[in-house]
This record gives structure tokens, C-alpha cells and sequence, in this order.
């Protein structure tokens, strides 16, 4: 390679990177907080409880996406066979539903607790900012939902 044409790429690669960084940069700093809860103005004992649960859910939550993950193979691993096994195709699907209902009601369970923790202005705050983020949410992706939106 001649020195020049290494030099063109070595800069156009920095040039690149830096674009990068910058636009991630952007993003996260418009993006504005990442937890509801980080606009709710709580007081310091509140935010230690309010963390201190939010962690305990994550960690949960974390373990429960881990399975799905591995669970949602099986299923593809079931329906790509051949020939089909539709019971094993089933029993997958069944154990999918179970652990999306373990989801589902771990994250009542926290979002009650949290609510104990919370004034009624602070309770109605972080429902109407997770209704917002649903609605934001609500179609998946951007490529996949078309466009739609979320009606009330």
C-alpha cells in the first residue's frame, strides 16, 4: 500500500470514528433520563429505596430475558425439524407463555412496591411517564410497525 493512500484511509477511519462517537454522544445526551424514576424528584431515602428495588427487579428481569432468549431457540430449533414435532413445537410455546407470565407479574409486583414508596403526585408521574414509553414502544421497531401509532 503507498503512503498516501494509507494515510487517506488511516484519516477517513478517524474521520468516521469520531462521527460515530459524536452522534452516540448526541443520542444519549438527548435522550434524556433513562429511568422514570430519575424524574420524580424523590428524596434521598426514597431514591435508595426506589434503586435498591429497581436493582432487585433488573437482576430478576435480566435472568428471565437470559431464559426467553435460550427458550425462543428451542422453539425455532422445534419448528425448523424435520419432520416437525408439533408437541415439542408446543411444549416450547407453553414454556415461552410461563415465562412471560413470570415477567408479566414481576413487573406488577415491582411497580407496586415502588408505588408504596411514592406520593401520589410521584405515583402518577411515573404511570403516565411508563404510558408514555409504551406508546412510544408500542409497535416494535420502526421498521416493523409501518408507522402506526399507539391509540389510547
Amino acid at each position: 500500500m503507498s503512503r498516501p493512500f494509507g494515510i487517506v484511509i488511516l484519516v477517513s477511519s478517524l474521520v468516521l470514528n469520531l462521527s460515530f462517537l459524536a452522534g452516540y454522544a448526541y443520542q444519549r445526551a438527548s435522550a434524556g433520563p433513562e429511568f422514570i424514576e430519575d424524574r420524580l424528584d424523590l428524596t434521598p431515602e426514597q431514591r435508595a429505596q426506589v434503586t435498591g428495588l429497581r436493582d432487585r427487579f433488573l437482576l430478576q428481569a435480566g435472568r428471565i430475558g437470559g431464559e426467553m432468549g435460550e427458550l425462543h431457540g428451542r422453539l425455532i430449533d422445534a419448528l425448523a425439524a424435520e419432520p416437525r414435532d408439533e408437541a415439542a413445537v408446543e411444549a416450547a410455546l407453553e414454556r415461552i407463555r410461563q415465562r412471560q407470565r413470570e415477567m408479566q407479574q414481576l413487573v406488577v409486583d415491582h411497580l407496586t412496591a415502588e408505588g408504596k414508596l411514592l406520593t401520589m403526585e410521584q405515583r402518577a408521574a411515573l404511570y403516565a411517564g411508563l404510558k408514555e414509553r409504551m406508546r412510544a414502544q408500542a409497535y416494535g421497531p420502526r421498521w416493523l410497525s409501518g408507522g402506526r401509532e399507539w391509540r389510547r
